[in-house]
């Protein structure tokens, strides 16, 4: 029984991506950002033109040009012409498109007076003979952060640019951080919502300690009422679904890096012991000052990893959430069984590695455009027991659910809702070590994801399991 559960347990975590992706007209888009202060012309810059994967993108995007208060009423970046022209060309050649980046954090005063009806007109043919002299394949629109009262202007601005810059020679997308209500009103403009999803967990009063890139809540709820789920990349999918932007149309946002929280241990603690926060921490600097082994865990009901460092003295102790590989391969297949448009890496120079030359998020990105993506998410359980993948998953409508307890102890097994609601307590009580299996009857609940949650004592893990009718 042991080996069974064990081998169970080891097969549940690797997906094999096939061959569905093989052609440009079925795969995904797999949005890239990389900044104009990361290349130059010369190709010495710290992410180097020459280096730069381009199967494993299908789209590049430049960042960034800025709106401004003066006709044309936008400014290009830093030693634009030369680096742009030669990474255009590099990306054209690999077959790969490029967008540029309008605006960015805190432009929202800039595209207040840029799309003002006044000056609308110029700001958006301006735009269009910037891409269209310079070879640009089409815009991104980052107007961060939009305010209820700024929606018309957006609107305006997005329509003006999808007439000026028409399908199919050029994209159009759109990057959002708030504000979902107003995209189902202008999807039909748009070729992509790219989601801001990453940075997501933020020392804010009253919340608590956060992954930084959750694709799941996983039954976790927020302390200050105790039933709200924990923000999640599947709960800002379905907001802005409920608004009528289509899947096909949606990419989830993920950042090769993450967030340092010092004077805690991982996530779901109390604010008030955070002594130090730090953003945007990027990857290559995780793994080389701050990533052992040993601090390394795996939330299997959230779908991301974390560092913890836990000392006897509290001030030393801190925990850092970011996106790896691991993380980024599940939010790949979280795409793929979802229908999603794609997914967007910011910065993927964050996990440019100038030893070797190499970017394994890239490698990660070009296995699974290419169809041959093996996904394995190291799996976590205490000592005390081991809770193995439902069998079989996907389910219709019974399930097995298989546990084993080293040890007696108050054991408690129940599915929850993607929101957190218990749907059914399948164990509650004391057992005796051994080995155990529960079968779940899905016959009168929709098709969807759900989640069973053993807790032994005070500890307790997650797993998802999919209902399919």
């Amino acid at each position: 029984m042991i080996n069974t559960l064990k081998r169970v347990f080891e097969l549940s975590f690797i997906v094999f991506f096939m061959a569905s992706f093989a052609t440009a007209a079925t795969r995904p888009m797999i949005r890239c950002y990389i900044g104009n202060w990361e290349v130059n012309q010369d190709d010495n810059g710290p992410y180097p033109i020459s280096k730069i994967d381009f199967s494993g993108m299908t789209v590049l995007d430049w960042m960034a040009i800025n709106p401004s208060t003066a006709s044309p009423f936008f400014v290009t970046g830093w030693e634009y012409t030369g680096s742009i022209r030669k990474i255009i060309s590099a990306a054209h050649a690999a077959g790969v498109k490029v967008i540029c980046t309008v605006g960015s954090a805190n432009t929202e005063s800039l595209f207040q007076v840029a799309s003002d009806s006044a000056n609308l007109p110029v700001f958006v043919d301006s735009l269009k003979n910037f891409v269209q002299t310079e070879g640009f394949d089409g815009i991104d629109v980052d107007w961060e952060f939009l305010e209820p009262q700024d929606t018309t202007q957006w609107k305006n601005l997005i329509i003006a640019l999808r007439k000026g810059l028409p399908r199919p020679q050029y994209l159009l997308t759109a990057t959002s951080g708030n504000s979902y209500q107003v995209y189902g009103s202008v999807q039909s403009y748009l070729d992509q919502v790219g989601l801001m999803t990453y940075g997501m967990g933020y020392p804010s009063p009253g919340w608590l300690s956060d992954f930084s890139s959750p694709i799941y809540s996983g039954g976790h709820v927020e302390a200050f009422d105790n039933k709200t789920p924990t923000n999640s990349i599947n709960s800002v999918v379905q907001r802005y679904e409920s608004v009528g932007v289509p899947a096909s149309k949606i990419a989830i946002g993920c950042e090769p890096g993450g967030e340092y929280w010092e004077g805690i241990t991982g996530p779901f603690q109390s604010i008030s012991l955070v002594t130090n926060f730090r953003q945007d921490i990027p990857y290559t600097t995780i793994m080389s000052k701050y990533y052992k082994p040993s601090l390394y865990h795996w939330d299997s009901s959230a779908e991301e990893g974390y560092l913890s460092f836990d000392t006897t003295v509290a001030t030393a102790d801190w925990f850092l959430s970011y996106d790896d590989t691991n993380a980024l391969k599940a939010k790949l297949a979280y795409v793929d069984s979802t229908g999603l448009g794609g997914l967007m890496i910011y910065e993927i120079g964050m996990s440019y590695d100038p030893k070797t030359g190499t970017n394994p998020f890239l490698d990660v990105t070009n296995e699974f455009l290419h169809g041959t993506l093996s996904i394995t998410v190291p799996p976590q359980a205490p000592e005390s027991f081991f809770l193995s993948q439902n069998f079989p998953n996907p389910f219709n409508p019974t399930t097995t659910i298989s546990y084993r307890l080293l040890e007696p102890g108050n054991v408690k097994l129940a599915v929850y809702d993607v929101l957190g609601r218990i749907i059914a307590t399948l164990v509650d009580g004391t057992e005796n070590s051994g080995d155990y299996s529960v079968d779940f009857n899905g016959s009168d609940l929709p098709s969807g994801v759900y989640f069973y949650r053993l807790q032994v004592g005070a500890s307790a893990v997650t797993r998802k399991l999919m209902l399919i009718k």
